[in-house]
């Protein structure tokens, strides 16, 4: 018990972190409804799920592009219920942010640690993540565990820690096919590794043992693809370069970049010295201005960041009605703008900070890995989405907090200081300040995302239950994309089709719906489908901000045949 309330009193925090990014998400969704009902691309996870805990049978439904199962076994009977699932997901994001403290720790100390952990937790749509059955947190967190018990199999020259990370990493890829950048890292790193203290023998039979279990599990691994891609149903990834492979490339890469950057550079600023900072750091912010003026005219404001939490009509736009909007535009040029500011001082911090070595190798490798699969994905016709990026956050949280680059920073203010200086109050406060602003825009997106996405999607359940207990069939009401993939007699059997206005119930079957929920007013809908015999079955009020604001979507009935 001692032991537990020292560890707790060392990561105050960590605590912290956790209370943000899952304790009052859990609370929230579980207030609302939102933790009994599937959100967004979970409700094919929830599905397959749902199946196994109650026939022990794996069954696809043709939305699925994940290897998937090693979230969804481990579950047994409790994957019956959507609460369970989700609840799981909830403690996979506690051993995420745990897995990255406790690796950053022993390198930051204890408040830098604790600080880069809550700029993750306060990551737009991290909270949405932590209370929904997809499969990003519960590989983000075997990918830590791996990442870190890799990094302790290091340090302590382990076989048998580097076993046990390696199985970790397997597991993380049998949920997330780009989880296995970890256990590659945990290999190349522990395979490059030198000890001028260790025997001889064990120099030499070190490459033996990584070759050994690296073939060995990879083995494992690509048969568990093969049978995984036989299963009726399966959903592919596309490969392939798209057209102007280059140029989507570096666009994609750029949106991605201000995204990652909007999120870290407060922390980053924070506890770096802009005062001090020489031609590395001016040429970086030219730099990055400038990439940013040409992402902005090239994508607009509206499509500035990745797709599918970050974006000026709320979380999962992609996946709802087009026309939806919940910033206004005016408001998204302004983040914008700030998130290319943001993203010219985060590299900035990164061109002047310390040369000190960072010296965690298993977490560079793993970046290293990820960034590069990221990319691969960007040039792909597959659609590349901002939480990805969640991966990189942390080393990129890591190399700027290095304590040595404020120690090298306050060296440089000794050196050359001059009675014409400005006292080094102001431009701490000036910096701080920054940091503390741009914490503010990160937190009200993060919340107001959040609190959107609870409003509408529970709003549009119960619109879709209603409609159900009036007589219409569960599986002819099209309440959203998870009501559909919900109470669909089959799979996905279109995935490409969707219909302006509307369009879900298309992916799943060629019989249309008899109810519809939607955000396109009448007045639209009459652009998006002209003589349709649709008649507006009720106007449902919510709030925007789930306590707060009013804004309303329209339910309509079809009149198709064969509706009540």
């Amino acid at each position: 018990m001692r032991r537990a309330a020292r560890w707790t009193a060392d990561r105050p925090l960590l605590g912290l972190a956790v209370l943000i990014g899952v304790l009052l998400p859990v609370t929230v969704a579980a207030l609302s409804g939102n933790l009994a009902i599937p959100h967004n691309d979970g409700w094919a996870y929830s599905r397959i799920a749902e199946t196994f805990g109650r026939t022990g049978r794996v069954e696809l439904v043709g939305w699925n592009r994940s290897t998937l199962l090693g979230q969804v076994v481990p579950l047994g009977p409790l994957a019956r219920s959507i609460v369970a699932q989700q609840l799981f997901i909830a403690v996979c994001s506690l051993v995420f942010l745990t897995s990255v403290h406790e690796l950053l720790l022993p390198r930051l100390g204890a408040a830098r640690a604790g600080v880069a952990t809550i700029v993750v937790a306060l990551w737009p749509g991290y909270a949405l993540l932590s209370t929904s059955f997809m499969g990003d947190i519960p590989a983000l967190a075997l990918a830590g565990v791996t990442v870190l018990v890799g990094t302790r199999a290091l340090e302590r020259d382990s076989p048998w820690l580097f076993v046990v990370a390696m199985l970790i990493g397997l597991w993380g890829c049998t949920v997330r096919l780009q989880a296995i950048a970890a256990p590659a890292a945990v290999a190349l790193a522990f395979l490059l590794a030198t000890r001028r203290s260790a025997p001889r023998r064990v120099v030499r039979t070190r490459p033996v043992l990584v070759l050994g279990v690296a073939v060995g599990l990879t083995a494992v691994f690509a048969l568990y693809l093969v049978w995984f891609s036989h299963l009726p149903n399966s959903d592919p990834a596309e490969f392939g370069l798209r057209r102007h492979a280059l140029v989507e490339t570096a666009s994609q890469a750029a949106r991605g970049y201000f995204e990652l950057a909007l999120v870290g550079a407060p922390a980053a600023l924070l506890f770096a010295r802009p005062w001090q900072w020489r031609w590395r750091g001016a040429t970086a912010i030219v730099v990055v201005v400038g990439v940013g003026l040409w992402s902005l005219h090239r994508n607009g404001a509206g499509r500035f960041f990745l797709p599918n939490y970050l974006s000026s009509g709320g979380a999962y736009a992609d996946a709802v009605p087009p026309g939806r909007v919940v910033f206004a535009p005016e408001v998204w040029q302004v983040v914008a703008v700030v998130s290319i500011v943001a993203g010219a001082l985060l590299a900035a911090c990164w061109a002047e900070r310390t040369r000190t070595p960072l010296r965690l190798p298993v977490l560079t490798s793993y970046t290293v890995f990820a960034v590069v699969g990221t990319l691969l994905v960007f040039a792909t016709p597959q659609q590349s989405y901002g939480r990805y990026l969640i991966a990189v956050l942390p080393f990129v949280l890591a190399g700027c907090l290095l304590p040595g680059a404020r120690r090298r920073a306050e060296a440089g203010d000794r050196a050359v200081r001059s009675p014409r200086r400005l006292p080094r109050r102001l431009p701490r406060a000036l910096t701080t300040l920054t940091a503390a602003c741009l914490t503010v825009v990160v937190g009200t997106l993060s919340a107001g995302i959040t609190l959107n996405a609870f409003s509408y999607d529970i709003a549009r359940w119960r619109a879709g239950e209603r409609a159900v207990a009036a007589g219409f069939p569960a599986s002819r009401v099209d309440a959203g994309f998870e009501w559909v993939g919900m109470h669909a007699a089959g799979g996905v059997v279109n995935r490409n089709a969707f219909e302006p206005g509307w369009g879900f119930e298309a992916k799943f079957s060629d019989t249309p719906a008899c109810v519809v929920v939607t955000d396109a007013t009448p007045r639209q809908m009459q652009r998006y489908r002209p003589g349709n015999r649709w008649t507006v079955r009720e106007h449902v009020p919510y709030a925007t901000w789930l306590v707060a604001g009013q804004r309303q979507f329209v339910v309509y009935e079809t009149h198709e045949t064969g509706c009540p």
